[in-house]
């Protein structure tokens, strides 16, 4: 590849890079309900349609940067968070005062449909609607 092809190149991957849809806060306030969980590294361990039904899991995000994970109809986790890009920075709040951050990867938010990622190395894509 000659010189200008490979600077074209890179400049049309910046453009790309900088138009794609910023996220807003506000699209993601609410409650969102898991329709489906998917284990990246091992689809064993992927939940059914089932499963999903019975443990009712969801995670809602309040205005005020709350975030709740509900899983069996309790809470699991509970923190705060903020959004920064398509990353949102949680902070689980732990027993003792203790505090852990993790991560997670917006893969797509539209409408009533989020998908998101733990940045983890075992990794879970869930799927869920408002």
């Amino acid at each position: 590849m000659n010189r200008n092809a490979f600077l074209f190149s890179c400049l049309l991957c910046l453009f790309l890079v900088s138009c794609r849809h910023k996220l807003n806060p506000d699209e993601l306030y609410g409650k969102w309900n898991y329709v489906k969980v998917e284990s990246l590294t091992n689809p064993e361990e992927n939940l059914s349609d089932a499963e999903v039904k019975v443990e009712s899991p969801s995670i809602e995000f309040s205005k005020n940067g709350e975030l709740t994970i509900i899983w069996g109809r309790r809470v699991l986790s509970k923190g705060k968070f903020t959004l920064e890009n398509e990353i949102i920075r949680y902070v689980e709040e732990l027993p003792g005062g203790a505090t852990r951050p993790i991560p997670f990867l917006i893969k797509q938010l539209s409408g009533n449909q989020l998908i998101f990622e733990t940045m983890d190395r075992e990794g879970t894509r869930i799927t869920a609607i408002k």
